[in-house]
């Protein structure tokens, strides 16, 4: 369930399948996956069910993104299900995240029941990413739950002035990461919820106390501030979106935690 299987090669000539090679299948289910671009020494293919499969057993794919074309089933087991498309997933990086006009954002289920197993199969709650499913609307097909704060990110770094840096070291990071700010932009930590887990040095007043609830500490640089941040126990590994603001200037990056 949830699996990307992109631009992959098979060179053993009797596999028949770039993507994936069932042999001695036993009712298999897959769904909500990504099979595309994948190809084979032999026949491009996606998915290859070998002819020594048991034809009292079946292999059901349901709310998929793959080529039927490329689907060999000398066996006729294959079980077609509903919600299947064939269209280009349209990634937006080479990790196979998806783009904000693929087809796959909303194209999956949350569960589906199965008669030749007569129980309710149930999809991921994460991504690979460990972001949730789903983010926006429905479950998304393949293993990226579509985020729209990657949009985001991309045009704030495309539109940003050449002298508003940011930086964030090292990234990822398992304890502390220093953020580089320009000097007096106002700085926020969100999660993916857009919930704030952290900002910048309070006035000077307050400066201490402040420090301590953000978990920033600043250190003076040359043109900029450097904060620390250091997330405390209760804040989880994932993805956290640092932003910095001056004036109308805003650029937002991301970093990722990981204990």
């Amino acid at each position: 369930m949830n699996n990307t299987i992109f631009n992959n090669y098979h060179s053993w000539y009797e596999g028949n399948a770039g993507g994936l090679y069932i042999d001695h299948a036993k009712n298999i289910v897959m769904l909500n996956n990504i099979f595309f671009s994948d190809t084979s020494a032999d026949i491009r293919n996606e998915i290859y069910l070998a002819n020594t499969c048991d034809s009292s057993n079946c292999v059901s794919i349901a709310y998929c993104n793959i080529d039927s074309e490329l689907v060999r089933d000398s066996l006729g087991l294959i079980l077609w299900g509903p919600g299947n498309i064939n269209l280009d997933p349209l990634f937006a990086d080479t990790m196979c995240h998806l783009s904000n006009s693929s087809p796959c954002i909303n194209s999956g289920i949350t569960s589906l029941y199965m008669p030749c197993f007569d129980r309710t199969i149930y999809a991921d709650s994460f991504d690979f990413d460990n972001d949730p499913r789903p983010m926006y609307g429905g479950w998304d097909i393949g293993a990226d739950e579509f985020d729209t704060s990657s949009v985001f990110v991309q045009e704030y770094t495309t539109q940003k002035p050449d002298d508003f840096v940011l930086l964030l070291i090292p990234n990822p990071f398992n304890s502390s990461c220093a953020i580089t700010a320009p000097a007096g932009a106002d700085v926020k930590i969100y999660d993916l919820r857009g919930n704030i887990v952290g900002a910048g040095p309070r006035p000077a007043l307050d400066n201490h106390s402040g420090n301590e609830r953000a978990g920033l500490e600043p250190a003076p640089t040359n043109g900029t501030r450097t904060f620390i941040w250091t997330p405390d126990k209760s804040t989880p590994s994932g993805i956290y979106l640092i932003k910095a603001t001056i004036g109308d200037r805003t650029i937002t990056k991301r970093t990722i935690l990981m204990k």
